[in-house]
């Protein structure tokens, strides 16, 4: 964002690629609001939960920070790997009441982002030209569904991946002219977890291999 306003370039704003990023910024910062509290109905003013005092007087709602809603050991996994797609899922323990309307809420939602590893190490965010299954910065990423595990109750948040929506070059081998060559490609997936539209976590990541 210039200081010229919005007469400069796009309305005040100017757009550089990843890979120039690396090479000319030095230092970053990103700043963030106070962190976000997601208002809930208390079972009853006369239990006491570890937000709210007991007795009648007590507040029959209570804003609780949602960082105390996600689990810290959420763990995205791997389901199956197929020539045609990838299922991940990440399931979510609901060790309370409460919680429980926080995950059936319909505005906390969770995308799976993926990224590109190269051979050196280097991790690059995976850009896509799908319109539908990207971020607002262009970064390729899956809306999953969720259903209850009726074991376990716990929100199963999962995503299907199909390798024809990813941007992946694919090349063909010059030895044999009919014969194609697939390249593989080392994916590095994390689930981010948004209320409304702002992201509020992000998982541990977990890589996987793809031939395309």
């Amino acid at each position: 964002m210039n200081s010229y306003g919005e007469s400069w370039a796009d309305k005040g704003y100017g757009y550089i690629s990843y890979s120039i990023a690396e090479s000319v910024i030095l230092e970053a910062y990103v700043l963030k609001p106070n962190p976000p509290f997601y208002r809930i109905d208390l079972p009853s003013v006369n239990k006491g939960t570890r937000y709210g005092p007991v007795g009648h007087d007590a507040p029959r709602t209570v804003d609780v920070p949602i960082a105390d809603l996600i689990p810290k050991d959420a763990q995205l996994r791997i389901d199956s790997i197929s020539p045609t797609d990838a299922k991940l899922s990440i399931p979510v323990s609901v060790s309370s009441y409460n919680q429980g309307f926080f995950w059936g809420d319909k505005s906390t939602k969770v995308y799976i982002r993926l990224f590109t590893v190269t051979p050196d190490g280097k991790v690059r965010p995976l850009m896509s030209k799908d319109s539908v299954n990207r971020l607002s910065n262009g970064q390729t990423a899956f809306k999953s569904a969720v259903k209850v595990d009726p074991k376990t109750y716990a929100y199963v948040f999962s995503v299907q991946i199909p390798y024809q929506k990813l941007n992946i070059r694919k090349e063909t081998g010059k030895k044999e002219p009919r014969s194609e060559q697939y390249v593989s490609t080392k994916l590095r997936a994390e689930a981010v977890f948004y209320q409304g539209q702002e992201a509020v976590a992000v998982s541990k990541p977990v890589d996987f291999e793809v031939k395309y």
